[in-house]
């Protein structure tokens, strides 16, 4: 049989070869390093050049561990294995997970209605995975851990470049229930690290509602101006909803069903 990776690698089309490097880095595929090296040493593209030796150094980066590639496999044969992965399997799945194990267990967590803390950094991981159906299946688990550097970067990955991708994380986000992602939100705001309120100022004005108001006054006070501008686009619907609000004209009267049919008299 065929090694597709193998010919893949080797295809005189750059974008097949292209596709070949993220396939031997998403399926953690130690054997093919020396391949792997070849090609970037001999390839006249250079973005693929660059690629290829990124590719590379990862993989010899983080190379296996029989006894834990033994612990995650025994624990993805069991019914409700994953709970019996500890600490050290989670950190070495995040680094050196291969596409099976990563949708093996994004499946089971998907299920789950708030993943444990020890699996964020998996999450985090597989969210900027260079294989989209690992983003993909990350969005729904990642925005259920109610985590706001999780949910930010969710809601960065609405723009992915994987049209299915940016699907996934805008309907995980759309699913999940209101005081969750508000309280996401609250902590994205306040988080030191400048992308992570930046990845959802833009969002605020589009999930702002009067459970966000208290939230959104303390964002104008930001010290980031595009945060703190976009707290106040937010607060700015607000009022212009509450006061459009107080001008609507009252609904017309709901006719009693006890009332008996309206008589319309006709005067000669």
């Amino acid at each position: 049989m065929i090694d597709d990776l193998v010919a893949g690698l080797s295809d005189p089309d750059p974008e097949i070869r292209r596709k070949a490097v993220f396939g031997v880095l998403s399926h953690r595929r130690h054997d093919l390093l020396p391949m792997l090296c070849e090609l970037a040493l001999r390839e006249q593209d250079g973005g693929l050049a660059v690629l290829a030796t990124q590719a590379a150094l990862t993989l010899r980066a983080n190379p296996p561990d029989p006894q834990q590639e033994s612990i995650i496999e025994k624990a993805l044969s069991e019914k409700d294995g994953h709970n019996r992965l500890g600490p050290t399997a989670w950190e070495y799945l995040a680094t050196s997970g291969n596409r099976r194990h990563r949708l093996h267990l994004l499946a089971v967590l998907a299920k789950s209605a708030k993943p444990p803390r020890q699996v964020w950094g998996f999450l985090t991981s597989c969210l900027g995975h260079c294989d989209p159906d690992v983003r993909m299946a990350a969005c729904k688990p990642a925005v259920a851990t109610g985590y706001g550097r999780l949910v930010a970067w969710v809601l960065a990955t609405i723009e992915d470049p994987d049209a299915g991708v940016g699907r996934a994380a805008f309907a995980a986000v759309e699913a999940a229930p209101r005081p969750l992602l508000i309280e996401a939100l609250d902590e994205a705001l306040d988080d030191s690290d400048e992308w992570v309120p930046s990845a959802v100022a833009p969002f605020l004005p589009v999930f702002a509602g009067e459970d966000m108001r208290e939230m959104l006054r303390r964002g104008r006070e930001n010290p980031l101006p595009p945060v703190a501008a976009k707290c106040r686009e937010a607060l700015a619907r607000l009022d212009a909803r509450k006061a459009a609000a107080k001008h609507l004209p009252p609904p017309p009267p709901i006719p009693s069903a006890a009332a008996g049919p309206v008589l319309q008299l006709h005067v000669p």
